[in-house]
């Protein structure tokens, strides 16, 4: 069986080439880190403040988007 191809068993995950297996577990280490962060209430305020204001952002300019198609 060659490097990267699934292998013929049901139910068997497919054979991962080494540099994918590399990121694989860095990005499961780094999805760990990150869960044991300790964020500052008041940061975690704001951050949520900026996405609920990129969010409004992007619901305006799609709403805009749709009136001038509509003229």
């Amino acid at each position: 069986m060659e490097t990267g191809q699934h292998s013929s068993q049901s139910g068997s995950l497919p054979v991962l080439p080494p540099v994918m297996e590399r990121v694989q577990h860095l990005t499961r280490a780094a999805a760990r880190r990150a869960s044991n962060i300790e964020v500052n209430p008041q940061t975690k305020q704001n951050l949520q403040g900026l996405v609920i204001n990129f969010v409004l952002i992007l619901i305006c300019l799609l709403f805009i988007y749709i009136l001038v198609l509509l003229l």
